[in-house]
């Protein structure tokens, strides 16, 4: 809406951009904050969190002992409990932010730094911009987004403008973007699969750009004239999507079944200097 748009505000370079598709599902609409948050709050949050905290107090641990045989007094074993307490302090209130039982400004969401560049808050559809000056402006904010993010779903695929903005990352920005399925279990699920099934493989199987929806007739007229600009031919085009996404499609749910080790890798690997 109006309001939405009026409420974001400009960056010089973006965080992340975020791809979806407006006609989603009641579970797909839910689905997308939670992925959002669980991207780019918990499991941040979580890999730092329990990577440096139960270290620091294996060191004060260790300092205790010595200090416990040079003090001779009891009062030392505090501090190796003084981190664990922080982090358990640090854990309810994440698990408040993530039950919505704190108001906004206190929830962990909102300490997050990374900004996000989202179709339905950073664009006003009810404004006077034609769908040129739209795309014009997604073909910007993808230039100043540091990473792509698509948060993907059989509706998705049967959109046009989406798989577009998809295609254009996946052309520009093949190393920095990340294709999420909402009907994947969340990133922490030990159900989790790297595996692709059949219904994934056949999404871009059978694209055509003519066949793709869209909103309005002249929304289509629009990113078909981008389409040809970007891939020459609208052929060409659907060529691209089916060929080339489905490779981002494996490369994608590979990385998503292992982000959550990469990350306690990485955060350990900063804690500990290396």
């Amino acid at each position: 809406s109006s309001s939405d748009a009026a409420s974001s505000f400009e960056v010089a370079t973006c965080g992340c951009f975020v791809s979806h598709s407006w006609s989603e599902s009641q579970y797909n609409s839910q689905r997308k904050p939670r992925v959002i948050f669980e991207l780019f709050v918990l499991q941040p949050f979580l890999s730092t969190s329990l990577s440096l905290f139960p270290l620091l107090a294996a060191v004060l641990l260790a300092l205790s002992f010595a200090l416990e045989a040079a003090l001779r007094s009891d009062a030392v074993w505090v501090l190796p409990v003084v981190p664990i307490a922080a982090l358990a302090c640090l854990l309810l209130w994440l698990l408040f932010s993530s039950l919505r039982c704190l108001p906004h400004r206190l929830s962990l969401s909102t300490r997050s730094s990374k900004s996000l560049w989202l179709d339905s808050v950073s664009v006003d559809y009810h404004g006077d911009k034609t769908a040129r000056q739209r795309i014009a402006g997604f073909k910007a904010a993808l230039h100043t987004s540091e990473s792509f993010l698509a948060l993907v779903s059989p509706t998705y695929v049967r959109r046009l403008w989406p798989v577009f903005e998809l295609a254009v990352a996946a052309k520009t920005k093949p190393h920095d973007l990340l294709l999420i399925s909402l009907e994947w279990p969340s990133v922490f699920s030990p159900w989790l699969s790297a595996q692709v099934t059949d219904a994934e493989r056949s999404w871009f199987a059978d694209f055509t750009c003519r066949d793709a929806q869209t909103f309005a007739p002249k929304d289509r007229i629009a990113v078909c004239e981008a389409i040809r600009h970007a891939f020459g031919t609208e052929a060409a085009f659907d060529l691209f999507v089916r060929e080339e996404l489905p490779a981002v499609l494996r490369r994608s749910k590979l990385q998503y079944a292992r982000r959550v080790r990469a990350a306690f890798r990485d955060a350990l690997a900063s804690v500990l200097g290396a």
